[in-house]
């Protein structure tokens, strides 16, 4: 008696487990600061040659500066 055949990705154990631990990656960093993802990914991309990203990484300063200033005001409009 063998394992039945996966008839799709989902079921092969070593995505099932891959996901699993994706999920616990994304729980374990859900406290960690926003946006720090996307830089992370415009850091790999730029060590991996994939692209150049500094035109990029200097619309994320600007966009992560505004951000950081709208919830600030937020924040301190709901005191």
């Amino acid at each position: 008696m063998g394992r039945r055949p996966a008839r799709t990705f989902e079921d092969l154990i070593v995505w099932q487990k891959a996901h699993v631990l994706a999920l616990a990656i994304y729980r374990a960093s859900a406290r960690f600061p926003r946006l720090e993802e996307t830089r992370y990914y415009l850091i790999l991309a730029r060590d991996l040659e994939y692209l150049d990203v500094s035109e990029l990484m200097g619309q994320l300063v600007e966009v992560s500066k505004l951000l950081e200033g709208y919830v600030s005001a937020l924040t301190s409009a709901g005191t």
